[in-house]
């Protein structure tokens, strides 16, 4: 989706779907968004710069988020892409997947958009 529309958008359509989801079980109160301005949002919302060290469910959510993110690198993806070492690096940019990047080139998982600058 990302490589489709871009990384703005793409941010704006998930937030959206979040507060969606969010809402099935009675419509959230006020919503926080780190950097991510929503237009036509109908809660009231705040989008703010360094959102973690201004709010508690923000920085929770981020822990949250990069915990998850890293499991499946870690148990989805690094099975499918074992030369890639996505279980050491979790996918982000260290010395060793740069290395393995130009050894193997882009796997089906990797963000052409982001990516594809690199090679």
């Amino acid at each position: 989706m990302i490589d489709c529309l871009g990384v703005q958008t793409t941010n704006v359509y998930s937030f959206r779907e979040a507060v969606d989801r969010a809402s099935v079980n009675g419509v959230p109160d006020f919503v926080i968004f780190d950097w991510i301005k929503v237009p036509d949002l109908n809660i009231p919302s705040l989008s703010t710069s360094q959102a973690e060290t201004k709010s508690c469910s923000v920085a929770a959510a981020s822990i949250v988020a990069k915990v998850i993110r890293d499991s499946l690198m870690e148990t989805h993806y690094h099975p499918l892409y074992p030369e890639y070492g996505l279980a050491q690096h979790k996918g982000y940019g260290t010395k060793m997947h740069y290395e393995k990047l130009t050894e193997y080139g882009l796997s089906e998982c990797h963000r052409r958009s982001f990516c594809g600058k690199l090679l």
